[in-house]
């Protein structure tokens, strides 16, 4: 769902893009600057509605042409809208727009359910499990501590015993 597509079929998109490589790092240089930017005007990061505009972009200069590396089918294209609409479901939850979150979570659901019930299928086997590991942990390290408080105790009183009873 998250595959953007061939972008060598779209290189002229990239013309004007400074290109990352070992040489010349950009991103890695870059990332500690714009990390600290607050104001999206000020940034020049490929994120967030940039990023989702461009994917719209792909999306419709894809329309209709195959790829290299998947067949051209409805559910490949499905996946495909998916993976946008679950990009711009990310960015609205991001900003707390509860209207688009509930119309891209909706897309999503239609165009990809078998995605939808499998990942909620996982998530109700771990949200279960997962607790009640945390409580088996939690129960045997308040046993450990109980021991522990019980060895200190006792020391204590030995401690606090008189000396000639110690004997």
């Amino acid at each position: 769902m998250l595959y953007a597509g061939n972008l060598s079929a779209v290189a002229d998109l990239f013309v004007s893009a400074p290109l990352n490589t070992n040489d010349r790092p950009l991103i890695e240089f870059l990332a500690p600057r714009l990390t600290r930017i607050n104001i999206p005007s000020n940034t020049d990061w490929f994120t967030g509605e940039t990023l989702a505009s461009f994917y719209d972009v792909l999306e419709k200069r894809f329309a209709g042409t195959s790829d290299p590396l998947w067949p051209a089918s409805k559910e490949i294209a499905d996946a495909r809208r998916a993976g946008t609409a679950l990009y711009h479901y990310a960015v609205a939850a991001a900003r707390h727009d509860n209207v688009a979150v509930a119309r891209y979570q909706t897309e999503v659901r239609e165009l990809v359910p078998e995605v939808v019930l499998a990942v909620g299928a996982a998530n109700s086997q771990t949200s279960f499990d997962k607790p009640q590991q945390n409580l088996e942990g939690l129960l045997r390290q308040q046993e450990t501590l109980r021991h522990q408080l019980e060895e200190m105790q006792r020391r204590l009183r030995k401690l606090s015993e008189p000396t000639d009873n110690r004997r």
